[in-house]
């Protein structure tokens, strides 16, 4: 589309012709959201007149100059929205349009009030972006990576900026010639000059540009990612995308500033356009090739077909990734294995995925009457779900206790399952890195008492648990139910285990049986090693209570701080014993815990009356880092329908 020269309120004036790509014509393409206004203007295309909505209209009043003529792709304008077959021809070259185009134009809309402001304070949020990112390199950025950079009190002394060089250089990684583009530093000003943090008109406008609708179309997976260089537009102002995108990141760090802005890749006008939308940045593309757009199918022939296409071609399930839970599925008559791209996503879901857990077993996979068929091995049957009540944990303490004892199992019992012949999770208490912590943690108790070297004797000496199980590759339960409720946490933080971590396990343990004034109690039927620890507990409680308090409080709050932060899980127990944990919204006694062939995290299925149904991730202690199929393990032909 060639626009013609303009300025202002003139007419818009175009005319088509038609180029073939490899001939490399000189354009640039306009990316934007369809439909952000109801509201429609004409322009003359040629010899007619085309209606247009209201923000195309004022993107391309934007984008044209007054000097020479602009050559754009648009894909309203160039694609005949009314052809189906035309459309679907096209949509399969739009990776390549976006490709070969000298430039891709991200149109948010016209200025309104506060931007010019926010424009100016932009490029200090992508300072903060890049300096307090933990590897230095933006494009590996993950949510748990900002999440703890985040900035919750503006700093005392210095600057929210840092001060080291004075100009920084932003690299277009997907340019083979490296683009750079320079900041300017200024170390003379304070932040409120800046910022302008009492400026609400332009911070009101930075969160507006953030949560601009433009950022929920699936298609700017595609036209942003292959694009050789990208600019965010509004009204008159311009800005390289890497810088934006950085800025993003460091307005989510400063989270002192009120935030309710996210970059979302969650709706759109068709919802096939999840898969076709995609197609362009698989590589190699052949792997996509007997995809073909089709939007005569329905949005489940599409899902479905691409699903069997997925799985075929890679032979396993990492497709299910974080579309799989039954509880956010809109399309009941969608097979339950087909993944349902338009859902929520659960980010949660792939934490733990590992391509050596989708080994384990052969998976076999078949599709079949729009079945599919795969080798797994059914591990065990939930037998009770506990809920965190007000994020109580002691309530969980005490009810898998009662089950524990129901079962012949103590609390400090060894946690043991089918899997430990192979598990590679081994109890510290016989490793070296726990010698150093009982060095480490006692060294620093003994200044409180001569009567603590003596309690924590046992513990130097490692001894085992009271029925002569070794710890060397068992955890106390009380660990493993820790270990399950904190697992996310740990992966995702990736910080190393605060101190006192058992005399912490012994005073969560003991807190219940304190209040109800049976502390003689306590020592029954413990492990003499951890005794100890529960000694010096009892011992701390009665004598240094404000040091007592604030060790449990350190791992307890640090608990309690990230689990706002993620999906609500539930606490499980299967019939064996083992421990685990799924989404709230989905996991429910009687629900099938198993290990799929192909399948890289662990999946809870219902059974049906002969099959299953795909019903959520779950992480289940002790088999997520196995490397090997356990002897016992029986395997079997699943259907999942």
């Amino acid at each position: 589309m060639t626009l013609h020269p303009g300025k202002g309120t003139d007419p818009i004036i175009c005319h088509l012709s038609t180029a073939s790509l490899d001939t490399l014509p000189g354009y640039h393409a306009l990316s934007y959201q369809w439909s952000k206004d109801k509201c429609f203007a004409d322009i003359i295309c040629g010899n007619a007149s085309l209606k247009v909505t209201g923000n195309l209209a004022a993107a391309l009043q934007a984008l044209r100059i007054v000097e020479s003529p602009k050559v754009l792709w648009v894909d309203a304008v160039c694609i005949n929205q009314e052809n189906q077959i035309e459309k679907s021809k096209q949509i399969s070259l739009m990776r390549d349009i976006y490709a070969c185009a000298k430039s891709v134009f991200i149109w948010l809309g016209p200025s309104f009030p506060g931007v010019k402001t926010a424009w100016k304070i932009l490029p200090y949020l992508t300072f903060v972006g890049v300096e307090r990112h933990p590897t230095g390199k933006p494009d590996t950025e993950k949510m748990e990576d900002i999440l703890a950079e985040r900035m919750e009190e503006r700093p005392e002394h210095g600057s929210i900026i840092q001060t080291g060089g004075n100009l920084v250089f932003m690299t277009h990684d997907r340019d083979p010639r490296p683009l750079y583009t320079t900041l300017e530093r200024h170390p003379e000003l304070d932040d409120d000059a800046i910022f302008k943090f009492d400026d609400d008109d332009a911070w009101r406008a930075i969160d507006t540009l953030f949560g601009d609708l433009y950022f929920e179309r699936s298609w700017i997976i595609q036209e942003v990612a292959v694009a050789e260089a990208a600019y965010v537009v509004c009204g008159p102002h311009t800005m390289h995308w890497d810088l934006f995108r950085m800025a993003y990141e460091g307005r989510f760090k400063l989270g002192f500033q009120s935030n309710n802005t996210g970059l979302h890749y969650s709706k759109q006008t068709d919802s096939r356009d999840y898969i076709y939308a995609a197609l362009g940045i698989v590589k190699p593309q052949s792997l996509c090739e007997d995809i073909v757009p089709d939007y005569n199918k329905s949005v489940e022939e599409v899902f479905y077909e691409a699903a069997c296409h997925i799985i075929r071609q890679r032979q396993d399930l990492y497709l299910w990734s974080n579309k799989t839970l039954k509880s956010r599925r809109k399309k009941s008559e969608m097979p339950s294995w087909v993944p349902e791209w338009t859902m929520k996503s659960c980010g949660e879901a792939i934490v733990f995925a590992r391509p050596e857990f989708s080994t384990l077993i052969s998976p076999r996979l078949v599709i079949k009457d729009k079945a599919l068929f795969v080798d797994g091995h059914l591990l065990d049957e939930i037998d009770e779900v506990f809920t965190i009540k007000d994020n109580n944990v002691f309530d969980i303490v005490i009810r898998l206790e009662v089950w524990l004892e129901k079962h012949g199992k103590l609390m400090f019992g060894a946690y043991h399952g089918d899997f430990q012949e192979t598990t590679s999770q081994t109890t510290p208490l016989a490793t070296d890195h726990f010698r150093e912590e009982r060095r480490r943690n006692t060294s620093q108790l003994f200044y409180i008492s001569r009567k603590l070297p003596p309690i924590f004797a046992e513990v130097l000496r490692g001894r085992a648990v009271k029925d002569n199980h070794p710890l060397d590759s068992r955890k106390l339960n009380i660990e493993a139910l820790w270990s399950t409720l904190t697992a996310l946490f740990d992966r995702r933080i990736k910080a190393p285990q605060l101190e006192w971590n058992r005399l912490f396990l012994a005073m969560l343990y003991m807190c219940p049986k304190l209040a109800s004034s049976a502390s003689d109690s306590v020592q029954d039927g413990l492990p003499k090693g951890f005794s100890s620890w529960n000694r010096a507990a009892v011992f701390l409680e009665k004598t240094n209570p404000e040091l007592w308090i604030g060790i449990f409080l350190g791992h307890f709050e640090r608990f309690l701080k990230f689990r706002d932060t993620v999906i609500e899980d539930r606490f499980f127990v299967t019939k064996k014993g083992m421990f685990g944990s799924a989404p709230a919204e989905t996991v429910k006694k009687g629900q099938v815990v198993t290990v799929l062939g192909g399948a890289w995290v662990p999946y809870l299925l219902e059974k049906k009356e002969d099959s299953y149904k795909l019903v959520s991730h779950a992480y289940i202690e002790g088999i997520m880092d196995l490397r090997k199929v356990p002897t016992q393990w029986e395997v079997s032909r699943i259907k999942i329908t």
